[in-house]
């Protein structure tokens, strides 16, 4: 997913910090981090509470198709769960080296 140029741009203008924001919306700090990095889709209300903190329209800051948010960057490729695997069977055996 990309980054939300327009939640950033609308975020700057406001004066407001993202951690403001996060607070005001009842977002956590790093939610709110994720969101406006394109890690993380906000909820329906997520996306109206910020809209209105930062006093724009939702669909202004969270288009419907992604690629309008910012077309210079790609999507985030989702890890599969065959790498989180590895990565799990790597840390235990970490675990292991270290107790040995």
């Amino acid at each position: 997913m990309p980054k939300n140029i327009a939640l950033k741009i609308a975020i700057v203008e406001s004066g407001l910090s993202q951690v403001d924001i996060a607070e005001a919306a009842g977002i956590h700090e790093t939610k709110m981090s994720s969101i406006v990095n394109g890690r993380r889709v906000p909820s329906d209300t997520e996306q109206k509470a910020i809209a209105r903190l930062l006093k724009r329209k939702a669909t202004d800051l969270f288009p419907a198709d992604p690629a309008q948010a910012d077309p210079g960057t790609r999507p985030a490729t989702p890890r599969s769960s065959v790498h989180q695997r590895d990565s799990s069977a790597r840390l235990q055996s970490r675990r292991a080296e270290t107790r040995a």
